[in-house]
């Protein structure tokens, strides 16, 4: 299983095989994605892969955490990728969607991204 990757970091190493990923954002259900992207690197041939926004947005729960599916990635050669992330600040996650207007938004130190293989 791939562990989650927080998005405070600029960049950061994941390895992934070959398929399908569902990207999601863990923290909340409130999201407002404003610019907020990352592509990935493949490190053995610089190739690069950039995510899709999601057609349908589904919630769930990862470790008891409020969990939504944001992106999608389709990886045509496994191996180990480098994560940059862009723009994290225009990035605003909530709880929930009840009352979010009187929610405070969640610090990117306590927002991270899983992928999870579909």
């Amino acid at each position: 299983m791939i562990e989650p990757i927080n998005i405070s970091k600029s960049e950061d190493f994941i390895e992934l095989s070959k398929g399908v990923y569902n990207v999601f954002i863990i923290g909340g259900w409130s999201i407002d994605i404003g610019k907020f992207n990352f592509s990935l690197e493949r490190l053995n041939d610089n190739t690069f892969v950039q995510p899709e926004i999601a057609e349908i947005k589904f919630q769930s729960y990862y470790r008891f955490k409020r969990t939504k599916k944001i992106f999608s990635v389709v990886i045509n050669k496994g191996g180990k990728y480098k994560i940059e992330f862009n723009n994290q600040e225009s990035l605003i996650l909530k709880k929930s969607f009840f009352f979010s207007m009187f929610q405070k938004k969640l610090a990117k130190e306590n927002i991270e991204l899983l992928f999870e293989r579909s």
